[in-house]
C-alpha cells in the first residue's frame, strides 16, 4: 500500500506538470507585423540554447530564497522584515527539520495581510530561535 507521502507526492507533480503545460504560447490576440516578428526571430536564434524548459521542484517548507538566496543572477533576496520593520539578514541553514508550525492562524500572522513580514510574531515548534523563517540553505548542500 502507497503511503500517503507518495500520494502527496504524486499530486503535487501532476499539478506541477499541468501548470507548466499552461505556460506554452503566447497571450496576446493583437497582430504582429512581419518586421517585429523578423527581428524576434533574430533575436531568438542570436540566444539558442540546448534548454528548452526549467522545473524548479522546492521541498515542503522552502521556497525559492531559501534554496538560492544570494545566488549570481538569481532575482532572490538575503534579508527578511520583521513586522517592525527590521531588517534581518537570512542565515545559512543546513537541511535539517526546520520547526515552523503548520495552523491557519500562523500563516495568516506571518502573511500580515499581504506584507510578508510577520514570521517573527510565531512561536516556533517546539521553541527556537524567532529568526528561523529568516534562513537559507546553504550553497554546498544545493545540487
Amino acid at each position: 500500500m502507497a503511503s500517503r507521502y507518495s500520494h502527496i507526492f504524486g499530486a503535487t507533480a501532476a499539478l506541477g506538470v499541468l501548470s507548466f503545460a499552461g505556460c506554452k504560447g503566447s497571450f496576446s490576440t493583437a497582430p504582429v507585423s512581419p518586421s517585429t516578428n523578423a527581428a524576434a526571430n533574430n533575436a531568438a536564434a542570436s540566444r539558442q540554447t540546448p534548454i528548452k524548459h526549467v522545473i524548479l521542484i522546492i521541498q515542503e517548507n522552502r521556497s525559492f530564497d531559501n534554496f538560492f538566496a544570494g545566488y549570481p543572477g538569481a532575482d532572490s533576496t538575503m534579508v527578511g522584515k520583521t513586522h517592525d520593520g527590521k531588517s534581518v539578514p537570512l542565515k545559512a541553514i543546513t537541511f535539517s527539520k526546520v520547526p515552523l508550525n503548520h495552523f491557519y492562524r500562523d500563516a495568516r500572522t506571518d502573511i500580515n495581510g499581504g506584507q510578508m513580514n510577520g514570521f517573527d510574531l510565531v512561536k516556533p515548534n517546539p521553541p527556537f530561535s524567532n529568526h528561523i523563517p529568516y534562513s537559507y540553505v546553504k550553497r554546498s548542500l544545493i545540487k
